[in-house]
């Protein structure tokens, strides 16, 4: 099932997700994702839940080419000053 949503926070070690209908705690999810013409794939699991509001994930397998692309994102936005917030 494909569901969009926002990017809210994001780390090497995972991301917050806003969306209106998060998934249970434990969930596991494949990630795609495309941020500043990178797209990036990752595969996690749900490890924080807040309804209606939204859910932290964890990633839990990066191959290198996708470790590789999350990190140019998250040290962008690092450089811009944003942190790691998106």
């Amino acid at each position: 099932m494909a569901v969009s949503a926002i990017i809210a926070d994001i780390s090497v070690q995972g991301c917050y997700v806003e969306t209106l209908q998060p998934f249970p705690m434990g969930t596991a999810l494949e990630l795609t994702f495309n941020v500043a013409e990178s797209c990036v794939c990752v595969i996690g699991t749900v490890c924080s839940v807040h309804p209606c509001t939204g859910m932290g994930i964890t990633f839990d397998h990066v191959d290198d080419a996708n470790c590789e692309r999350l990190g140019r994102i998250v040290n962008a936005q690092k450089e811009r000053g944003v942190g790691e917030s998106l």
